[in-house]
């Protein structure tokens, strides 16, 4: 689960169950009713179908020499508890307006905009006064403050033609010396938690940004969404957004081939997913779904020293 800045403080939150009318459910563009609702929203666990807590589980870091090390690079925020999602049963009717920014790192990748949409979907039921703030071309704009509050509207045009493309995102690195910047934009905004996505190296500077604001008690918490081009898994992560929607692309493609070999009966097609050394669970997945005749997955590939004659 992502870690929040400030660890050792209790966290237990409820879902709202009653709620008046939200602009999610009521907006009208032109004479047709188009609200998210009506759009591609990716089933949830069914524990988010009603109030839930998020409660303090096992310690997150175990007793070992990597663990040590973490500690004293990240003495504010290492060491702390697990999050763990409970069912719970109170009746909360609405919750505090809460601000919260996004920011994507890296390259584009697959989901970017549900992830926008999940956000805004739960601010806004959580309270209808809450606001996303989605900062432009990554990183970048986060340290220089560019950023729009992201709306209804917004979210359907990206879901229906502009796709992650309206917000931008940036391979720039968060450096130490960004972080006063960094602050400051969020004080501005009063942003309650920032939400950073991005791969291994972003990650990792999202840790330093949050040990930070931990170390300097701004308000503001901080939490890292894995996220890979190619949307394949983060080590310790059980599943990168984006995944879903790779394999199901590929496997269209790679079916549509499919056909046609098994058609022609000419030739052999041999295709290359997009993916690493570390991807063999989006090589796998391609391959079932559009029952390939042979997968070669790169870990084994790697493993077993294969050669291209082999």
């Amino acid at each position: 689960m992502p870690q929040l800045a400030d660890s050792s403080s209790p966290a237990v939150i409820a879902k709202p169950t009653v709620l008046p009318a939200s602009p999610i459910r009521s907006l009208k563009l032109g004479k047709r009713r188009s609200p998210l609702s009506a759009l591609h929203l990716p089933t949830l666990p069914s524990i988010f179908d009603g109030t839930f807590a998020i409660v303090c589980g096992s310690t997150a870091l175990a007793l070992s020499e990597v663990a040590s090390k973490v500690r004293e690079t990240f003495p504010h925020t290492s060491g702390g508890s697990r999050l763990v999602f409970e069912p719970n049963h109170s009746e909360v009717t609405i919750g505090r307006k809460l601000n919260v920014g996004v920011v994507f790192s890296g390259g584009p990748a697959p989901g970017m905009e549900y992830l926008l949409t999940g956000l805004y979907t739960y601010l806004f039921d959580w309270n209808t006064g809450s606001k996303l703030y989605a900062f432009q071309h990554g990183p970048q704009g986060l340290v220089s403050g560019d950023s729009m509050e992201v709306t209804e509207v917004k979210l359907v045009k990206m879901q229906e033609k502009l796709g992650p493309s309206a917000v931008g995102c940036g391979s720039r690195r968060l450096r130490a010396e960004d972080f006063p910047a960094v602050r400051k934009v969020c004080e501005k905004l009063a942003l309650d938690g920032l939400v950073v996505a991005g791969g291994n190296r972003n990650n990792t500077d999202v840790a330093y940004l949050a040990e930070y604001f931990a170390a300097n008690e701004v308000q503001t918490k901080v939490v890292a969404v894995a996220k890979r081009n190619e949307g394949s898994r983060e080590a310790g992560v059980e599943m990168s957004f984006g995944f879903d929607s790779m394999t199901k692309h590929f496997s269209v493609l790679v079916g549509n081939v499919s056909i046609d070999a098994a058609s022609t009966k000419s030739a052999w097609h041999f295709i290359r997913v997009m993916s690493d050394a570390r991807s063999g669970d989006i090589v796998l997945e391609v391959g079932l779904q559009s029952r390939a005749n042979v997968i070669l997955v790169p870990e084994e590939i790697e493993f077993k020293g294969w050669t291209l004659m082999e």
